[in-house]
């Protein structure tokens, strides 16, 4: 049997939640809103498949990590604890991000999946049960954690490679953002659950779904003779724990509910709409024509760019790279809202590996079909498009293609 380390696993805590709305509606009405300094919605809004069952929201971050190279940044975002600060990093940008990745993630997670209906008489058998049980559910891939995004210009601090571009927008070459909680949302069952995400006894013991305050969840002798021997799966300690003790577990399905109806109610502060109505409000403020006559900007002379191509082309003909992105940027002025926009991409443009991100700087608006790389249980998959050929189902037709 597998030993594995509890002091580096991280548990995660999944609960149903009825917004009655879809996955759409709901990044409409929190974009919208304005509420928000960070927000993000990874999008799978294609048609549903394998590849993009779960959609999720991250938008109650405690800290983010940012680096322009030059100065690293951790930025703690928790303002209900009176703990907000900035605290600047000289290191190498990726000597300081291993460190925060080492601190806050983890292969190992354990999952528990909380009925819909939670009991308030039960306990014991009833209480494992309510723990335990799965309903088929196949469990969110992401359970909380960094969102963000990764530059090419990061590229710089991996090789020694010509840097000739001219950096005009002067944006972090990584920008990420932690989120403990989030909203999933599944698009074969039209369900959204909230996932709580833990990194540790101490995260466990410091959260209001656990525990009383002067009676925490894991003391520190609960906690060392589970490091020790008694347990080596923190989903394990703690349900054992909820199961045994009464009131902790009556404080639980409290501070469940609590939550779920915060949720619940921030929501429907915002007033949410349907798809239609926001499809009528965006006609009515684009539809128009004072968008009509826009001027589309590049950054490459077409005489450059053909030139570029050519050179690309003998680049591969002599051997020394296989394949190029030959890409242009693209600007003009647009009075239109940046979550107006992205909501017509995603209609006109549904891809499985979509992404809205909002930081107080500015917003980035993605859609893609090919998924760069994805880690699950120690292998890696990665799904491009360009410049790919079918891989074969024999060893022949592998060296043929």
């Amino acid at each position: 049997m597998e030993k594995h380390d509890i002091s580096k696993q991280k548990l995660a805590v999944v609960l149903p939640v009825d917004l009655k709305y879809g996955f759409g509606e709901v990044f409409y009405a929190l974009s919208s809103s304005g509420k928000y300094k960070y927000l993000s919605f990874l999008d799978s809004n294609l048609d549903c498949n394998k590849y993009s069952r779960y959609s999720y929201v991250g938008f109650n971050p405690d800290f983010a990590v940012k680096s322009t190279g030059g100065k690293n940044e951790i930025i703690s975002l928790n303002e209900i604890k009176a703990q907000s600060y900035s605290r600047e990093d000289s290191r190498h940008p990726l000597l300081f991000l291993r460190e925060v990745l080492n601190k806050y993630t983890c292969r190992d997670v354990c999952k528990i999946l909380i009925k819909d209906n939670l009991p308030s008489n039960s306990f014991n058998k009833s209480a494992k049960r309510l723990l335990r049980i799965k309903n088929g559910l196949k469990f969110p891939d992401f359970n909380g954690g960094f969102i963000g995004y990764f530059s090419y210009e990061l590229k710089n601090f991996i090789e020694k490679l010509p840097a000739n571009a001219v950096d005009e927008l002067k944006m972090p070459i990584f920008y990420l953002v932690h989120y403990p909680e989030l909203l999933a949302y599944d698009h074969i069952q039209r369900k959204w659950y909230i996932v709580f995400y833990f990194n540790s006894f101490e995260d466990i013991n410091g959260h209001d779904l656990f525990g009383f305050k002067d009676e925490p969840l894991f003391n520190n002798k609960t906690a060392n003779c589970i490091d020790s021997k008694v347990c080596n799966n923190i989903k394990k300690c703690v349900i054992d724990k909820l199961c045994s003790d009464r009131r902790q577990y009556a404080y639980f399905l409290k501070a469940l509910e609590e939550k779920r109806a915060k949720i619940l109610q921030d929501f429907n502060s915002l007033n949410p709409v349907s798809s239609s109505a926001v499809q009528d409000n965006i006609s009515q403020k684009y539809y128009s024509g004072k968008n009509t006559g826009l001027s589309l900007k590049s950054n490459f002379l077409k005489q450059d760019y053909l030139k570029a191509v050519i050179k690309a082309k003998k680049y591969i003909h002599d051997g020394q790279i296989y394949q190029v992105n030959m890409t242009q940027r693209f600007e003009c002025s647009l009075d239109v809202r940046p979550h107006d926009l992205y909501y017509v991409l995603r209609q006109k443009n549904a891809a499985p590996f979509s992404a809205y991100l909002v930081f107080p700087e500015f917003i980035i608006g993605s859609s893609s079909p090919e998924r760069f790389l994805f880690l699950k249980s120690g292998f890696i998959q990665t799904r491009p498009i360009k410049g790919t050929r079918q891989r074969g189902k024999s060893k022949e037709e592998v060296k043929k293609n």
